[in-house]
């Protein structure tokens, strides 16, 4: 049994099968290029005389065109050092017909000694299937780093957007537990219940935080639980002045990326008056296909329409790199946040 999982490791099935697939592109380049040139030539599709003779006729040619792909693939995908776009293609070019008049040569020498004499290497045949299989394989390589190129690029962009989060998460925690502690702090000699609430929710929150270590999405019924323990501790925070308030998810599970609504409400706090004279609340509603999380404006002196929102602008570049759009409204009388779901 063991010998057998050493026959078939994934490394010589990945081998087997692309050999496999190679043979396959041969055996229908052949057959679409012998039968054009079948056409071209005779004007007959089939001008054998029987099947015996077209097997001979493939097996003679199958080799060297055999040859000659494997040649060109080598020269193409191989031999690729060259950044100059230009620069490859010529080298391209001239290599591969250096190599193909070198196999023809071969062969001429080889018929020479063991064909009939009406039997010979069709140069013009040849070079026209060089053109041909050259022309195919330089797309293939075009069309293949075109595609690594794209994925290269989307998976650089998820790699900076992981890493503005894990560095926006690291600096937002510490700064979030230093001013909670201190709350905190001032709670305990006057308000032993809201001092027992302060410390229940802040163990939520970062439980919650150690639980999303290394996910790139979580469920709304989740997130939300997360967000009512972190409105809790700014309710707490400025005596009842926020608030927050939410209808329920749709029944369909649905996934957002993790903190989205955490760094929607920080959002609101941060831009927003709060006060004992000044109440800000934030609504979260769900439909179907997104949330959305507004509320009444109420601007710091000190912020503006066009003040950065670092949280905000953070979370628009990482929806993106999913494909989705974050839809924001301000009309200088509500803020409004569309988040649709990664789902």
């Amino acid at each position: 049994m063991n010998n057998m999982a050493k026959l078939y490791t994934p490394a010589k099935i990945k081998l087997k099968n692309r050999i496999c697939m190679h043979i396959g592109i041969i055996t229908a380049y052949y057959l679409l290029f012998q039968s054009f040139y079948n056409l071209i030539d005779s004007r007959n599709l089939w001008p054998y005389e029987n099947f015996k003779q077209f097997l001979i006729y493939f097996l003679l040619n199958f080799i060297p065109i055999t040859i000659v792909y494997t040649t060109n693939l080598f020269i193409i995908f191989k031999l690729d050092s060259f950044k100059t776009p230009l620069k490859r293609l010529t080298i391209d070019i001239v290599s591969s017909f250096v190599s193909m008049s070198v196999i023809n040569l071969l062969f001429s020498l080889i018929l020479s000694f063991v064909s009939e004499e009406h039997m010979h290497v069709n140069w013009a045949g040849t070079v026209f299937n060089n053109i041909f299989l050259l022309l195919g394989l330089e797309v293939a390589y075009f069309v293949k780093n075109h595609i690594r190129h794209i994925q290269q690029i989307s998976e650089n962009k998820q790699k900076a957007l992981q890493y503005q989060y894990e560095a926006l998460r690291a600096q937002v925690n510490p700064h979030f537990l230093f001013n909670t502690l201190n709350m905190l702090y001032a709670l305990v000699g006057k308000d032993t219940e809201k001092s027992k609430q302060f410390i229940l929710s802040l163990s939520r929150i970062y439980r919650y935080v150690l639980d999303q270590q290394g996910h790139e999405r979580v469920t709304l019924d989740y997130e939300l639980k997360f967000a009512k323990e972190y409105a809790k501790i700014l309710m707490l925070r400025y005596s009842n002045n926020f608030t927050a308030e939410n209808n329920e998810p749709p029944e369909k599970q649905h996934y957002i990326v993790p903190f989205t609504l955490q760094l929607l409400i920080e959002n609101i706090v941060k831009h927003n008056k709060v006060s004992s004279t000044t109440q800000v609340k934030a609504k979260i509603e769900f439909t179907d296909n997104y949330l959305t999380v507004s509320n009444e404006i109420n601007r710091k002196p000190t912020t503006s329409a066009t003040s950065p929102h670092k949280g905000l602008t953070y979370l628009k570049m990482l929806y993106e790199a999913y494909g989705k759009k974050i839809e924001i409204k301000d009309d200088n009388n509500i803020f409004i946040v569309k988040v649709p779901y990664l789902n």
